[in-house]
C-alpha cells in the first residue's frame, strides 16, 4: 500500500516513463518507487505531477493518424502500439486517481474536486495536512 506521497510519486514518474516510451528515449529508473525526483513536500510533489502531465502530453500530442498504430517496445508498455500505450496512460492515470481520492476520503478529507465550490488549483498544496504527504 502506498502513502499519498507515494502514489503521486508514482503517476508522475510513470508519466516520464510514458512519454520517453512514445518519444523513444530511456525511461527514468525506479518507477515503482517515484523515480529519481527527490519531492517531499506537498507543493513539490504537485510540481512533480505537474510536469509530468506536461511531458506526457506535449509526447501525446505528436500523434498523427500515420503512426498511431506504430509498434512501441519498452519495459513498461511492452510490445504495443502508440496508440495502445495511450491508452495504457489514461488508465493507469484514473486508477491512480482512484486511489487517491478513497485515501483521503478515508482520512476524513473531500477531494477539492467534489467540493461544492472547488478552489483554485492554486491554493490546493495549501490545504492538504502535511501528515498526509510524508
Amino acid at each position: 500500500m502506498r502513502t499519498f506521497a507515494e502514489q503521486v510519486k508514482h503517476v508522475a514518474c510513470s508519466n516520464f516513463a510514458f512519454a520517453a516510451e512514445l518519444d523513444g528515449t530511456t525511461p527514468p529508473e525506479a518507477r515503482d518507487k517515484g523515480g529519481p525526483n527527490p519531492a517531499k513536500r506537498c507543493a513539490e510533489l504537485l510540481a512533480y505531477l505537474r510536469d509530468s502531465f506536461a511531458a506526457l502530453k506535449k509526447s501525446l500530442s505528436a500523434f498523427t493518424a500515420k503512426n498511431m498504430y506504430d509498434p512501441i517496445e519498452g519495459p513498461y508498455a511492452g510490445p504495443s502500439t502508440r496508440l495502445g500505450l495511450a491508452e495504457i496512460c489514461i488508465w493507469h492515470a484514473a486508477n491512480h486517481c482512484g486511489q487517491i481520492i478513497i485515501y483521503l476520503r478515508l482520512n476524513g478529507i473531500v477531494p477539492p474536486t467534489s467540493r461544492p465550490n472547488p478552489p483554485p488549483i492554486s491554493s490546493v498544496a495549501r490545504r492538504f495536512p502535511q501528515s498526509l504527504v510524508t
